[in-house]
């Protein structure tokens, strides 16, 4: 398999506030809120204090009309979680829902 070939590629991106999910990691703590995974039990210190913050309403998928410089987000509009179900959550889309996964979890 030949790889390696450099692409330039330009694109756009919605930029996360750092401070939100510093604040729901703090209001929430470090183990994923939908399987219980807790990063520093697995990894030790190298894991700890690092869990993904998901916002149950991705930017990404927002419709154009709703895009602007100032969308508000609430500590209660995300969740924190580990990264196997942060991906799950993203592998369709449009992304399923919390509650979804929890069912699928069950």
């Amino acid at each position: 398999f030949i790889e390696g070939e450099r692409k330039k590629k330009e694109s756009y991106f919605f930029a996360r506030n750092p401070k939100l999910a510093k604040e729901a990691k703090k209001k929430y703590g470090y183990k994923c809120q939908a399987c219980g995974f807790v990063f520093s039990d697995k990894y030790g210190q190298f894991g700890k204090n690092y869990i993904e913050c998901h916002h149950e309403n991705p930017l990404s998928e927002r419709p154009e009309d709703e895009w602007s410089n100032d969308v508000k987000t609430s500590i209660n509009d995300v969740k924190v979680l580990c990264s196997n179900c942060h991906r799950m959550i993203h592998h369709k889309r449009p992304a399923i829902t919390f509650e979804k996964l929890l069912e699928i979890l069950k």
